[in-house]
């Protein structure tokens, strides 16, 4: 690196700290207060675990499988389909089924029969072999062993699972990480098989190989072996650890111990991964192509002249993305009417030399009564609120800001009104950033204090269970918009 480019990248990092410094005092302040309400709220659990589930009374057949009956747990085998099969151990919070796609499914028969030690249950392709001790087996239709799972164990309020793996087994999934492709391989400072955090993280640009958790932590993985491949998927949403040596380990915090089973070859996996939990819609052409994105464009002249320089150059050019630069005071759903007076013309400006205008958008809401979304929040009673009912606030970008509590139906359907106008002027699609959530701290967990309340639904919980899915419900929102715009618009 020459002298001058040298001095260009210290100054933009000089600039860089100065531009996060006024928010030091916040985040120091946040970090405080987030410790000191968990640990004001947080309460230990009085259930008690147990290492094995206890001997196996009894079992029950039942439509698309059966049940199975511990001394200390209840298990349930449940077929959607000859070749996969939903495995749910109890007692555990349910799941709420945000992951779920497809409900409907054709019937399955399905056959129970008592072994020497125990139970199985099958299909005509899948055979799931119970033992009396709470140990599994996965078998296809010619016998096949696929996978066997050692009985598991509850803790206080979550589950230990573990499955055994042969030695050539590759390991692959867990969603974002910046690890090796198979994930077993991977070692830690100690030179330890790596642990995988389930918590979705705001990195902030802080990150490199080996950095671990990252944006999108998603509970699923498929294992290679010489005798076939398989898939796992968790419907948990709670925070765990999965490390992968002798055996896959899941550990989770909290909720029930609820996981589907698949095998065949990895395409016929991902067919029935994404049949169960939902594919993406068909994007617009125009989303493939090359995406242009940095801090500064703050003007729509400075736009402008970054769509016609990449024409110049005779550079493929289909979206430029904002950052909050554009808006006002760093406000959600706000573009500067100042400086960009006419956004309609501008954005089809832009469309006719090829380039899709692209706006951010953060959840965090500024904790002011001269907002108007945050009074519209107050009084739809839809933010995020402590145990005690005062509103979780947490520093961002706005200043001090409260949350949407997308767990609640009537506050998804309020957010995603707030689009509209936007679509309407051109803008094309939004970039969701800070949607972990994230807030700005000085150490420990850059989101919510885990002691937040959620309406999931009605039932309550608290963020513990919540955070892994609070982006995937306000993504959601969004795709939906996009859609009904593109009906309308047809």
């Amino acid at each position: 690196m020459d002298r001058f480019k040298q001095i260009q990248l210290k100054l933009k990092y000089f600039w860089g700290s100065l531009f996060y410094l006024k928010y030091l005092p916040h985040a120091m302040l946040y970090t405080r207060k987030r410790d000191r309400l968990e640990r004001e709220f947080s309460k230990p659990s009085t259930e008690k675990g147990f290492d094995k589930p206890g001997k196996l009374i009894r079992a029950e057949p039942a439509a698309r499988g059966a049940n199975f009956y511990f001394e200390l747990a209840e298990l349930e085998v449940y077929f959607l389909t000859e070749d996969l099969v939903r495995v749910n151990w109890k007692p555990g919070i349910p799941p709420i089924p945000y992951a779920i796609a497809r409900k409907d499914w054709q019937e399955v028969e399905t056959q129970l029969e008592e072994t020497s030690d125990g139970f199985s249950v099958s299909s005509h392709k899948l055979k799931v072999v119970i033992k009396e001790d709470g140990s599994l087996k996965f078998s296809d239709s010619s016998e096949q062993i696929i996978r066997e799972e050692l009985p598991p164990q509850r803790k206080s309020e979550g589950w230990l699972h573990q499955a055994r793996l042969r030695q050539e087994e590759h390991i692959y999934g867990l969603g974002e990480r910046a690890s090796s492709l198979n994930l077993r391989v991977a070692k830690d400072e100690k030179q330890q098989p790596k642990t995988y955090r389930m918590w979705n993280y705001d990195a902030a640009g802080k990150y490199s190989p080996g950095s671990d958790p990252m944006y999108i932590c998603i509970p699923v993985y498929l294992g290679l072996h010489s005798s076939g491949s398989y898939l796992i998927f968790y419907e948990n949403s709670f925070e765990a650890d999965f490390t992968f040596a002798e055996t896959a380990v899941a550990d989770f915090q909290g909720g029930s111990l609820r996981y589907y089973f698949t095998y065949g070859s990895p395409a016929q996996l991902l067919e029935r991964y994404t049949e169960l939990t939902g594919r993406a819609f068909l994007p617009p052409r125009w989303a493939l192509g090359y995406h242009q994105s940095k801090w500064g464009y703050r003007t729509e002249e400075k736009v402008r002249e970054e769509a016609k320089g990449f024409q110049s150059h005779n550079l493929p050019l289909s979206a430029i993305h904002l950052d909050i630069d554009c808006q006002v005071g760093n406000r959600a759903f706000t573009i500067d009417p100042e400086r960009f007076p006419k956004l309609a013309s501008f954005t089809q400006e832009l469309k006719e030399l090829g380039v899709q205008f692209i706006a951010i958008l953060n959840p965090g809401i500024k904790y002011s009564r001269n907002s108007n979304l945050f009074l519209e929040g107050q009084i739809l009673d839809g933010f995020c609120k402590l145990p005690n009912g005062k509103l979780v606030v947490a520093p961002v970008w706005p200043g001090w800001s409260v949350f949407p509590d997308f767990t609640n139906p009537k506050v998804r359907r309020w957010w995603s009104r707030q689009y509209q106008y936007l679509l309407d002027v051109g803008v094309a699609g939004f970039w969701h950033d800070m949607n972990e959530p994230a807030a700005f701290i000085t150490s420990g967990d850059r989101s919510l204090p885990k002691v937040t309340q959620h309406y999931m639904e009605g039932r309550g919980g608290d963020h513990r269970e919540a955070h892994n899915v609070y982006g995937l419900l306000q993504v959601g929102i969004i795709s939906g918009m996009m859609l009904l715009s593109k009906v309308s618009s047809k």
